[in-house]
């Protein structure tokens, strides 16, 4: 088919991108073709102006930018490439040819998969750009994407929220045995905190990802929820207190339990299992919680105060009456204020990267650099099977072939990539050099390793033990360049880890289940019979998509509110149409109703987690915003757990509601402290 075929280029903003990457690899077909002549191995800048397609009619100072910015490019995919000045002033640009090229490494079924699944575990954004540009290098190396549903799809995690520069300059600082400075939010409300590190490591903990070490101010051992860390910095000096003796992943643990309270609440049966879901039965009706979050069970009391109460501390009992009197304060919200521009997180806005599409742009680098060598690797593959190897559509590679069929390190003939292609296969016939796969980058490893760490804690989805084997085989190939994340040991529920497996079992066969279900919207536990789609990680929670067939609907499920999971011999027909989940979407709020809110400036961060549109101003403030309703029960729950923080205007159904529960919850709770 080839660059005569009947494919049209891409127009638009597209077909810039297409230039844009043709001009890249002309430049990487230059600087790898000098390393590989036998003869000078560098390129100067005036030889790559005067000979590389996209640079000749460029003036000096654009010329300059375009330079400086594309070698900036190419480094980031993966190419390493230096530079010099001769006597004359003159800039050499050399590829380090002993660096560039992927080692040699095998995988075997299992770790593909673990490791197909890894690369798709964040969807886009954040680190999970990056994964998903490290597994393309690894795919064009021998390891096969899996062509199968992956058991698990993650829509909003630290994968997908996190700055990759963090990861990044946080794992070289550790590499280079730094001690290190960063900006620290300890809650969303407080100015940021300028600390002094030693850094040990970065542990992935319910798929969140903390940064541990030794602070130097506070003289001992600190935990650290990565996505309130900013602005990191290397020092000029040495780190001097090494890891503690014990596990990485245990100092993690301590730290959350630092907030921690115990209590005795007494449930309606099969009420608030939420609550109460890993207390310990008292067999009267009461049940005992042992280190559990103080705030947690402060806002969640209330929001099951209808069905639940807090018997002691006296604490709690008195911070719930609080809680419930800020949903009752009618002057909580003020807004005679002028309005000012918000900002959700000032320091993480002043220190993020002015090039904040860096990861898409070089994942679509990647991809293409990878291409000649997939199929040099694998020369039977078809179209379709490579564009999913290699995570593109086929209109993507179909483009990206046109784009190398022009790519040269000159526009002389012999100087061009050859190839020629039909929906079989593709032939290459001179690939001017490009046949291995590039090297993965810290971040790209260090990416993957995190998602695998991330994967240990599902073992019922997917194997553990090839998790485990592909996360050493990464780590082997990368030398230190990944010390800094940490290899915990997850461990899950036994119960938990059964339900992944029967789930597992069921999406990969085609089978129906039936399961006990817990709703915490309509506070009760029902028997389910659902098509199972897929699996899903939402902040740090795991969900079933189906197909209820009782309810003849799609609903989603929580897999930590789900018992007694049954794979069923009927075969399972979802609808498919229903049951598309987009990343951003998860839940299908787009298509609920909404309410009017106002949200405390300081609680900003719930719009990530939550599908809260906010205004860009605030008075004295409150922002105004809107949330969809979903189901008007867990609304109002949800409302009442945030009510020191978040106001609902309309609808008067939901205001009523929430007045409501909120006066019952204060009369129980005053009466008790009275």
């Amino acid at each position: 088919m080839g660059i005569g075929s009947g494919d049209k280029p891409m127009k638009g903003s597209a077909g810039q991108e297409y230039v844009a990457l043709g001009r890249h690899i002309s430049l990487y077909l230059a600087l790898l073709g000098a390393a590989n002549s036998g003869a000078n191995p560098t390129r100067t800048a005036e030889w790559i102006r005067r000979s590389v397609q996209g640079y000749k009619d460029k003036s000096d100072e654009a010329f300059d930018k375009a330079l400086r910015r594309d070698i900036l490019t190419l480094r980031h995919a993966g190419i390493p490439i230096s530079h010099s000045r001769d006597a004359n002033g003159f800039t050499h640009y050399q590829l380090l040819t002993e660096q560039y090229a992927l080692p040699d490494i095998q995988f075997t079924p299992e770790e593909a998969m673990a490791l197909s699944v890894a690369a798709s575990f964040g969807n886009t954004g954040g680190l999970a750009d990056f994964s998903q540009s490290g597994f393309s290098k690894l795919a064009a190396s021998g390891a096969p994407r899996s062509h199968g549903p992956s058991p698990v799809h993650t829509a909003v995690s630290d994968m997908t929220l996190v700055q990759p520069v963090i990861i990044r300059d946080i794992n070289t600082i550790i590499r280079n045995g730094l001690r290190m400075s960063f900006d620290y939010k300890p809650q969303p409300s407080v100015p940021a905190q300028r600390r002094v590190m030693d850094p040990w490591g970065l542990v992935v903990h319910h798929n969140r990802v903390y940064l541990v070490g030794y602070d130097i101010d506070k003289q001992a051992p600190r935990v650290f929820r990565i996505l309130r860390v900013t602005s990191v910095k290397a020092r000029d000096e040495k780190a001097t207190h090494p890891p503690v003796q014990e596990s990485l992943q245990s100092l993690v643990n301590d730290a959350l339990r630092r907030s921690q309270t115990s209590a005795t609440v007494r449930v309606d049966a099969d009420k608030a299992i939420e609550l109460i879901e890993e207390a310990e039965d008292k067999g009267d009706g009461t049940y005992f919680l042992d280190k559990v979050s103080s705030d947690w069970l402060t806002r969640t009391a209330l929001s099951y105060a209808d069905s639940a109460e807090v018997l002691e501390p006296g604490e709690i009992q008195e911070g719930i009456a609080k809680l419930a009197k800020k949903a009752l304060d009618e002057n909580l919200v003020d807004l005679d204020g002028k309005p000012t521009t918000w900002r959700r997180d000032e320091e993480a806005e002043d220190t993020a990267p002015k090039n904040s599409n860096l990861g898409p742009r070089i994942h679509r680098l990647v991809r293409m650099t990878n291409i000649l060598p997939y199929f040099k690797r694998h020369p039977d593959k078809s179209m379709m099977e490579a564009a999913s190897d290699l995570d593109m559509s086929h209109e993507e590679l179909v483009a990206a072939l046109n784009t190398l069929f022009l790519s040269g390190a000159t526009q002389n003939t012999e100087d061009l990539i050859d190839l020629s292609w039909d929906f079989r296969k593709v032939n290459i016939i001179d690939s001017q050099g490009m046949d291995q796969a590039l090297r993965l980058t810290p971040t790209e490893a260090s990416a993957l390793l995190l998602a695998l760490e991330s994967l240990e804690s599902m073992p019922g989805l997917i194997d553990p033990q090839a998790v485990q084997s592909a996360a050493n085989k990464i780590r082997g190939i990368m030398d230190t360049k990944t010390q800094g994340i940490y290899d915990s040991l997850a461990t899950t529920p036994p119960e938990e880890s059964k339900i992944q497996a029967a789930l597992a079992t069921a999406i990969d066969t085609n089978k129906q289940v039936r399961f006990e279900y817990w709703s915490s919207g309509e506070n009760e536990s029902t028997s389910r019979t659902a098509d199972p789609v897929r699996v899903f990680l939402a902040d740090s929670e795991l969900y079933l998509s189906a197909w209820d067939k009782d309810r003849d609907a799609h609903r989603t499920f929580r897999l930590d509110r789900m018992r007694d999971v049954e794979v069923l011999e009927t075969a399972a027909t979802p609808k498919s149409a229903s049951t598309e989940i987009d990343p951003t979407d998860p839940f299908g709020f787009d298509s609920s109703a909404k309410a009017t809110i106002f949200l405390h400036e300081s609680a900003s961060w719930l719009a990530d987690y939550h599908d809260i549109a906010l205004a860009e101003t605030a008075r004295n403030g409150w922002i105004e915003g809107s949330m969809p309703i979903g189901r008007d029960s867990w609304f109002v729950r949800f409302a009442l757990s945030n009510a020191d923080r978040l106001r609902v205007t309309s609808p008067e159904s939901i205001t009523v509601a929430i007045a409501e529960n909120a006066i019952a919850a204060l009369a129980r709770y005053t009466q008790k402290l009275t």
